[in-house]
């Protein structure tokens, strides 16, 4: 378990947590996966290791959840829903339980077709394999409502993510860039292409966070959204 917390004794209170899914077979073989491709049974593992970690740090009282209510979004692909059923099970072994649970399309991953501009997509027009496929453009306006949600409703409950690599980086991009931080990195990235050594390069939220990783968040008026722990399998 890899974590970085606050030299302090008080208990961190996450605001929000994003969670990948387990190692799918898309994932051993290094290539893009559709909407169906299945979670392996390491994935499954993955998952459940990820969220018994979670439920021990609660329980010792590193992380703490407060007054408000837990409230699970999940996406809508099967690799997404099944790394969902699994974390809600592991977490109930520890009297851990969710005030609600939603499957939110928002959260879904299709094909990200790179090095188009945003005039190029068009969602009728599917690739060869089938996949509805979108450009990162088309990912940040698909995402940028449900950004807006997370600031206007984190007063109201704590709620935790399971979503894809790509949807969660996206994400991630505009917590912390909001919305024309992200469309000027977008750009930036159109025409100079992506650096590795560059923090305002699309690089920063493409490298993906490991399969079934929690990554701990808080939010503040002040300072806005800061990534505070990063739990492992």
């Amino acid at each position: 378990m890899r974590l970085e917390l606050p030299s302090t004794e008080t208990p961190l209170v996450p605001d929000l947590l994003l969670m990948r899914h387990g190692q799918t077979n898309a994932n051993v073989h290094g290539h893009h996966q559709d909407e169906h491709d299945p979670i392996t049974d390491l994935g499954k593992n993955q998952v459940s290791s990820a969220a018994r970690n979670l439920a021990k740090l609660i329980g010792n009282g590193v992380l703490m959840l407060d007054e408000r209510p837990l409230v699970i979004h999940h996406g809508p692909l099967p690799r997404q829903e099944i790394s969902c059923g699994i974390l809600v099970d592991t977490l109930a072994e520890y009297d851990i339980h969710p005030a609600l649970i939603e499957k939110r399309e928002v959260l879904a991953e299709r094909w990200v077709t790179k090095g188009l501009g945003i005039g190029d997509y068009d969602a009728t027009l599917p690739l060869k394999s089938g996949v509805a496929h979108e450009t990162w453009y088309n990912v940040r306006t698909r995402l940028a409502p449900y950004y807006t949600e997370l600031a206007e409703q984190v007063s109201s409950r704590q709620l935790l993510v399971v979503s894809s690599g790509g949807t969660l980086g996206m994400l991630k991009l505009l917590l912390h860039k909001g919305r024309d931080g992200t469309l000027a990195i977008l750009n930036r990235d159109a025409t100079e292409g992506p650096d590795d050594h560059n923090p305002a390069s699309s690089q920063w939220y493409l490298n993906k966070v490991p399969n079934a990783a929690i990554d701990v968040c808080t939010y503040s008026s002040t300072t806005g959204w800061q990534d505070r722990v990063r739990i492992l399998p």
